[in-house]
C-alpha cells in the first residue's frame, strides 16, 4: 500500500490510500468508507449546482436585459411621440451620435441605434449579473421579488452611472441634427440654418427627456431582475 501512495495522484482522506484516478478513489472510498462517500458525493453536487446556477444566471441575465432593452425602447417612443417629436428620435440620435451614421439615412441610421441599443442591453445585463453573482451576500438574487428589487436598484445606477452622462453628452446635438435634417431636406437648406431653431425648442425637453430615460431605466432593471429571479428560483 505504500508504494501506491506514492504513485497516487488522488489519496483517500481516511487512509490515506493513494490512487491513480479519481473514479479508483471513489470506488474505493464507496466501499471501505460509505459514510465518507456520501459527504464526498453531497460536496461534489454542491459544487454542480454551483455551475448550473452560474450558466443559468448569466443566461437568464443576457435575455433579461434583451427584453429589457426592447421595453426600455419602447417607453422612450411613447416618450417622445408624447413631447411632439418624432417616436424614432433615441434610436436616430444614438446612430447618429454614437455610431456616426448620416443624419439622413432615415430608418438605416435609425436600425443602427436600434441595434446598438439592443447590444448594449445584453453587455450591460451581462455586467450587471456579474457583479450580483460575485456580490452573492448582499445582491444575489434568487426569487422574482428579490430580483425586481435589485432590477430597480441596478436599473437606477446605470441611469445614473451610464445612462444620464450619455443622454447629457452626446444625446442633445444628435437629436438637434436628427430632427433638423428632415425639416432641412424639405426646405433644401443646410441643416445648420434650421438647428438653432431645433435646439430652442428641444432644450426645455431634456429635463422631461431625462425623466422619460429614468423611468426607462427601471423598466429595464426590473425586467432583468425578474428575469433572473424567476430562473434561478424555478432551476431552469
Amino acid at each position: 500500500m505504500s508504494s501506491e501512495k506514492s504513485e497516487g495522484m488522488h489519496t483517500c482522506p481516511v487512509c490515506k490510500a493513494g490512487f491513480s484516478t479519481m473514479p479508483a478513489l471513489m470506488e474505493h472510498v464507496s466501499k471501505a468508507h460509505p459514510q465518507m462517500a456520501q459527504t464526498m458525493g453531497s460536496h461534489m453536487e454542491g459544487r454542480e449546482v454551483t455551475r448550473a446556477k452560474a450558466s443559468t444566471y448569466f443566461g437568464w441575465a443576457a435575455l433579461g436585459g434583451f427584453v429589457g432593452a426592447i421595453l426600455m425602447g419602447i417607453v422612450m417612443m411613447i416618450a417622445a411621440a408624447v413631447m411632439g417629436v418624432t417616436p424614432l428620435i433615441m434610436m436616430l440620435a444614438m446612430g447618429i451620435g454614437v455610431l456616426g451614421l448620416s443624419p439622413t439615412g432615415g430608418i438605416a441610421t435609425a436600425m443602427g441605434g436600434l441595434i446598438l441599443h439592443l447590444v448594449d442591453g445584453v453587455v450591460i445585463g451581462l455586467i450587471l449579473a456579474a457583479i450580483s453573482f460575485g456580490v452573492k451576500r448582499f445582491l444575489f438574487i434568487d426569487s422574482v421579488k428579490r430580483g425586481a428589487y435589485i432590477g430597480l436598484l441596478a436599473g437606477f445606477l446605470v441611469w445614473l452611472v451610464f445612462g444620464l452622462p450619455v443622454l447629457l453628452a452626446v444625446m442633445p446635438h444628435a437629436m438637434v441634427v436628427a430632427i433638423a435634417a428632415p425639416i432641412a431636406a424639405a426646405k433644401g437648406v443646410p441643416i445648420s440654418a434650421v438647428a438653432p431653431t431645433v435646439q430652442s425648442k428641444l432644450i426645455p425637453m431634456m429635463g422631461p427627456i431625462a425623466g422619460a430615460f429614468l423611468v426607462a431605466h427601471l423598466v429595464y432593471g426590473l425586467l432583468w431582475g425578474v428575469f433572473i429571479g424567476y430562473a434561478v428560483s424555478r432551476r431552469v
